[in-house]
């Protein structure tokens, strides 16, 4: 799924646990979010070169680039250096670069409502969807 480069309130969530990723972008659509979702991180790199969102969550261990890599690579292009990034990992311990990196950590299991928290706190709240044409 391709988003358009305008939009606002888009989160990109690269996570490769299937059912979890349907569960964030479920609760993230509910909360009025537009969701981009991809299951690797190559895949999450290429949908950051389409278009990138307004923010990522970021699982750490994925099956081809780490989710480490993917923020290294994130943060050295201009266009997304400046991208909020919410490393969402069950690592027990994220080496002190890679969470410098990040703007917020979110350990696995989560609480839905830690999570919207803080990525409430990195983006502003969406508009309410007018249903007006």
């Amino acid at each position: 799924m391709s988003v358009d480069a305008f939009n606002d309130n888009v989160i990109l969530v690269i996570e490769d646990d299937l059912p979890l990723q349907g569960v964030l972008s479920d609760a993230l659509t509910e909360a009025g979010y537009r969701v981009v979702t991809a299951g690797m991180g190559g895949e999450g790199l290429m949908q950051l070169g389409m278009a990138p969102p307004n923010l990522v969550t970021l699982d750490l261990r994925l099956p081809d680039v780490s989710g480490g890599r993917v923020l290294e690579l994130l943060r050295a292009y201009a266009d997304t250096s400046n991208l909020p990034v919410v490393i969402v990992s069950a690592a027990s311990s994220i080496p002190a670069q890679i969470r410098d990196l990040a703007d917020a950590v979110v350990s696995k299991p989560f609480d839905i409502d830690e999570l919207l928290a803080t990525i409430r706190r990195l983006m502003p709240p969406p508009l309410p969807r007018s249903s007006a044409a």
